[in-house]
C-alpha cells in the first residue's frame, strides 16, 4: 500500500500530502481512477456558449408581458379584488372594471379562481355579485357546450322513451 500512494498522485496528477495515507483511502481511490478512467479527477472547463444570456444583454433584451385584449394583467385582477373592493359602492365599479378581463381573457382557472376571491369578498362586504356576472366567459365556452351537448342528448332520449310508451299503450289498445 505505500506503493500505491506514489502510484495513486502520479495517476491522478495530485501531491501526496493531499491524498490520505490511509491504505484503505488509497485503494478505494485507485479503484475509482482506474475505473473512471484518469480524467475522473480532473477540473474540466467548459466554454459558454454563444446562445447564452449574459448580463450585458439584459439592457438589450426587453422582458414585456403581453398585453391583454382587456389590458388588465391577471396580477391586475388580483390586486383590484384584494384592495379596491371595499364597500359596496367601490365592489360594484370593480366589477364593471373586471368583467371584460374575465369574458376576454381569463383562462379556465384564472376565471374559476377570480370568481371565487370575487364571491368571498362580497360576502365579506355584504354585497351581492349580479346573477349573471360574467356567465358568458370564452374560458367556460367548451365546458358550457359539452353541458348543452349532454342535456339535448338526456331531452332526445326522454322525448324517445315517450313516444316508445305512447306507441305502446296504443298498440296495447
Amino acid at each position: 500500500t505505500t506503493k500505491l500512494i506514489p502510484l495513486l498522485s502520479s495517476i491522478i496528477n495530485t501531491p501526496i500530502k493531499m491524498i490520505s495515507t490511509n491504505p484503505t483511502t488509497a485503494l478505494v481511490l485507485l479503484s475509482l481512477t482506474l475505473l473512471g478512467g484518469i480524467n475522473g479527477f480532473s477540473v474540466v472547463t467548459t466554454s459558454s456558449s454563444s446562445s447564452a444570456l449574459c448580463m450585458s444583454d439584459a439592457d438589450t433584451a426587453t422582458a414585456t408581458a403581453p398585453t391583454s385584449a382587456s389590458g388588465i394583467s391577471m396580477s391586475q385582477v388580483r390586486k383590484t379584488i384584494a384592495t379596491s373592493m371595499e364597500d359596496k359602492d367601490s365592489f360594484a365599479a370593480s366589477l364593471t372594471t373586471l368583467e371584460p378581463f374575465l369574458l376576454k381573457d381569463a383562462g379556465a382557472t384564472s376565471y374559476r379562481k377570480s370568481m371565487k376571491r370575487i364571491a368571498r369578498k362580497a360576502k365579506q362586504i355584504g354585497a351581492t355579485v349580479p346573477v349573471g356576472y360574467a356567465k358568458e366567459a370564452a374560458a367556460t365556452d367548451k365546458r358550457r357546450a359539452k353541458q348543452n351537448a349532454f342535456i339535448a342528448t338526456k331531452e332526445e332520449e326522454k322525448a324517445a322513451a315517450a313516444e316508445a310508451a305512447a306507441a305502446e299503450a296504443a298498440a296495447a289498445v
